[in-house]
C-alpha cells in the first residue's frame, strides 16, 4: 500500500510479463484505454511523449486493431463484444495537445476517439485550467470551443467530464446533477449535437456510486466510463464501463500488454 510508484509499476510489469509468458492474456476482448496529456514533459506520470504515443498508435494500426467511440459501444451493445481487435481510445480533461498533437496522429492512422471535456476550463480563447482537480496541468493551455468544434467536425466524439472536475460521488445529489447537467448543456449548445457519453473525474471506486449512475441516466447519457481496469463483458453496466489507464512512462511493451489484457488483473484490486 505504501510502495513508491516506480517500484509498484515495476512489480506490476513483472506480474504482467509473467501472465504474458504463460499465454494467459485474453487479447481479443474489447478494452477502453485512458490517456491524459500527450506531449514531451519532465513529468511522465500524466504526459505521454508524442513519439511514444505515435509508436503506440502505429502498433495498433499494424496489428490490425480498429477503434471505436464510447457512444458506438453503447449503440452496438452487446454485439460489439463479439468483434475482435477493436479498442476504444479516450482522452480526459480537454488539453490543447489533444488538438495540436493527438488529433494529427490519430488522423494519420485513420483512428477515432472520444474526448472527455471538463467545461469549466474551456473558453472562447485557450487558457490554463482553473479547476483545482486539474492543478497538475496548471501550466498547460486547455482547448478552446473552436478547437473542440473542429475536432468534432473531424469525426471525434466529444463527451462530458463534468463541469468542475470534482469527485462526483462526494457531492450532494443536487450538486452532482447541476455539475454534470451544466457540462452537458454547454457542450450541446456549442456543438449543436447531443452528448451521449460521460467520464467520471478520477474514476476509481470512490468517484461513482449507484445514485450517480441514476443522475447520468436521468440526464440522458447512454454510456459512462470509470477508471476500473479490465476488459468489457456482458455483466458491465453501460453507465459504469471500465477503462485502463495509460501512463506517460508506459513503455511500448507495457502498452501492448495492457491492450492485450495482461494487466486485467488490476480490476480485482
Amino acid at each position: 500500500m505504501f510502495m513508491k510508484l516506480p517500484l509498484k509499476s515495476e512489480l506490476l510489469r513483472i506480474i504482467a510479463g509473467g501472465i504474458s509468458g504463460l499465454h494467459l492474456c485474453r487479447s481479443a476482448r474489447l478494452r477502453i484505454m485512458t490517456f491524459h496529456s500527450v506531449q514531451d514533459n519532465a513529468d511522465e506520470r500524466w504526459h505521454t511523449p508524442s513519439q511514444v504515443f505515435e509508436s503506440q498508435m502505429r502498433y495498433l494500426y499494424e496489428a490490425g486493431y480498429h477503434t471505436c467511440t464510447i457512444s458506438s459501444i453503447a449503440m452496438q451493445w452487446p454485439d460489439i463484444l463479439k468483434t475482435e481487435k477493436v479498442v476504444a481510445l479516450t482522452f480526459d480533461d480537454g488539453l490543447i495537445n489533444h488538438f495540436t498533437i493527438v488529433r494529427d496522429i490519430l488522423t494519420k492512422f485513420n483512428m477515432t476517439a472520444t474526448f472527455f471535456i471538463s467545461t469549466e476550463n474551456i473558453g472562447r480563447q485557450r487558457k490554463c485550467p482553473i479547476s483545482p482537480g486539474l492543478s497538475y496541468f496548471r501550466n498547460i493551455s486547455m482547448l478552446s470551443w473552436d478547437d473542440i468544434r473542429e475536432m468534432y467536425l473531424c469525426g471525434f466524439e466529444i463527451g462530458s467530464h463534468s463541469h468542475s472536475h470534482d469527485l462526483i460521488a462526494k457531492l450532494s445529489k443536487p450538486e452532482a446533477f447541476k455539475n454534470i447537467a451544466t457540462s452537458k448543456q454547454m457542450i450541446e449548445s456549442e456543438l449543436g449535437v447531443r452528448v451521449n457519453s460521460f467520464a467520471y473525474p478520477y474514476g476509481h471506486k470512490n468517484a461513482f456510486a449507484g445514485w450517480t449512475r441514476d443522475v447520468l441516466s436521468e440526464l440522458g447519457f447512454i454510456a459512462a466510463c470509470t477508471q476500473e481496469g479490465g476488459a468489457l463483458s456482458m455483466h458491465h453496466d453501460l453507465l459504469e464501463l471500465p477503462r485502463i489507464g495509460i501512463k506517460g512512462n508506459d513503455s511500448l511493451d507495457v502498452f501492448i500488454r495492457k491492450v492485450n489484457g495482461c494487466y486485467d488483473f488490476l480490476q480485482w484490486f
